[in-house]
């Protein structure tokens, strides 16, 4: 039977995926076209499928009005960047990490480094390897904007990177200075 016969005979405009699945019960009962079709109306099944697309229209529709109220939250809340986090920006890290003669320290290395420069005591430090930056919203309220991770670097005392902590302080030696990180 074609959909058009179908349609026709029931009154119902089923969809090409509904009609796939009405033409294989077709297909497996023993009843003609017209016999097919009148039980299939008296079965109620027209009353479920539109029942069923009734149901997916809504589900659609409160997803799109919750990705919609999400926007308006965010909206809402204004989140900008603060302060926190790290204090060298992912393109500088990025420019670093780039230039041919900088140098990936080892943890070891890291450690002998800062011992060298500042006198920590090696065994006391952690080798941290990732940063957040953090944004704020209205209400002071601080997130995670974005996570980024670091790997030591040297390529002169004066342009370099670390991220560690030690004896409960949190660290960033950026070119040669120590700077406290903030989370």
């Amino acid at each position: 039977m074609l959909i058009s016969e179908f349609i026709q005979l029931t009154g119902f405009e089923p969809t090409d995926e509904e009609y796939s699945v009405i033409e294989k019960k077709y297909m497996d009962s023993d009843s003609d076209k017209f016999q097919f079709c009148k039980e299939w109306l008296a079965s109620g099944e027209a009353k479920w499928i539109l029942r069923d697309r009734e149901i997916h229209e809504l589900t659609n529709k409160l997803a799109a009005t919750a990705k919609e109220l999400e926007s308006v939250k965010e909206q809402l809340l204004d989140w900008k960047p603060c302060k926190g986090g790290t204090n060298l920006t992912q393109g500088s890290y990025l420019d670093l990490e780039s230039c041919t003669v900088t140098k990936i320290l080892t943890e070891e290395e890291a450690k002998q480094l800062l011992y060298d420069e500042f006198g920590f005591a090696p065994e006391r430090i952690v080798i941290v390897d990732s940063v957040n930056t953090y944004e704020a919203n209205k209400y002071h309220k601080m997130r995670v904007s974005g996570t980024y991770y670091r790997s030591p670097l040297y390529m002169a005392t004066d342009y370099n990177y670390i991220r560690f902590n030690c004896a409960g302080w949190q660290y960033e030696m950026i070119n040669g200075g120590l700077v406290q990180y903030e989370d």
